[in-house]
């Protein structure tokens, strides 16, 4: 029975970084392309790079870590959010 409880508390992993990613699009549509060039990245590169690790951390990450993991992507999501404010 107390297997059942934690089997529906679980956190789907697939849909978490699904809305993440969406998330992420929707903020994001207005910044110019990412682009390196001689080892020299813009701004959206180091953004959508870092994004990038953040959802690996998710992806791949330690079960007892997944909702601190979650949040960090949020509030990154929040300060992109800002960010976009100047584009």
């Amino acid at each position: 029975m107390a297997q059942e409880r934690y089997q529906d508390k679980k956190i789907d992993v697939s849909s978490v970084t699904s809305y993440l990613k969406f998330s992420f699009q929707k903020i994001t549509v207005d910044f110019p392309r990412a682009n390196r060039e001689r080892g020299v990245a813009n701004e959206t590169y180091r953004i959508e790079s870092e994004f990038a690790h953040l959802l690996d951390e998710i992806a791949r990450g330690p079960e007892c870590l997944l909702t601190h993991n979650i949040a960090k992507a949020n509030e990154f999501l929040d300060l992109v959010s800002k960010v976009n404010k100047q584009y």
